[in-house]
């Protein structure tokens, strides 16, 4: 269920003494690969199909998968890539590189990762945390092989004191 966020202040907000340094280069590749398999790639981009279909009509709206995500103003080693993001209240449905969050102001509001025999770990606890401390409302977690997590399809209403779930 991808709901409309509530709005919440950045979690790290910039400091008034520190500005955004345009001459820091933020590479726009992690290099790791797209997925491990067909079993992470296909449910990656049909998610992304799917939602760029339903939301495509919407200038507001930004759909990507396997972007980086970064959330520390002025630190380009500080960056997560969610297999699949949906951000409602963009400034603008237009191509980008990358996704700064102190730049464009809100951190994305639903993100989906598929699980693999490598990331399902780090997906279930790390991205877990990051996703929550950033400002993501929606946070689900896909196994498309039954291995790494049951139920295989999970999500979570992530919010700074609570995190409810939905099975």
């Amino acid at each position: 269920m991808v709901t409309r966020p509530v709005k919440t202040p950045l979690p790290h907000p910039p400091d008034a003494a520190i500005s955004d340094d345009l001459s820091i280069e933020y590479p726009s590749e992690d290099g790791e690969r797209l997925a491990e398999t067909e079993y992470q790639y296909v449910p990656l981009t049909e998610t992304v199909s799917a939602m760029r279909n339903r939301f495509g009509n919407r200038p507001d709206v930004y759909v990507i998968g396997n972007m980086l995500v970064y959330y520390r103003m002025n630190d380009s080693t500080v960056r997560v890539a969610p297999d699949v993001f949906v951000v409602f209240d963009a400034a603008g449905n237009h191509p980008r590189r990358s996704w700064f969050v102190w730049r464009e102001g809100k951190a994305p509001d639903f993100v989906l990762e598929v699980a693999s025999r490598r990331t399902h770990r780090r997906d279930l606890v790390e991205k877990r945390d990051i996703y929550r401390r950033i400002g993501v409302t929606e946070y689900w977690r896909f196994d498309p092989t039954g291995e790494c997590f049951t139920p295989a399809l999970a999500g979570e209403r992530l919010v700074a004191e609570h995190i409810s779930r939905y099975p």
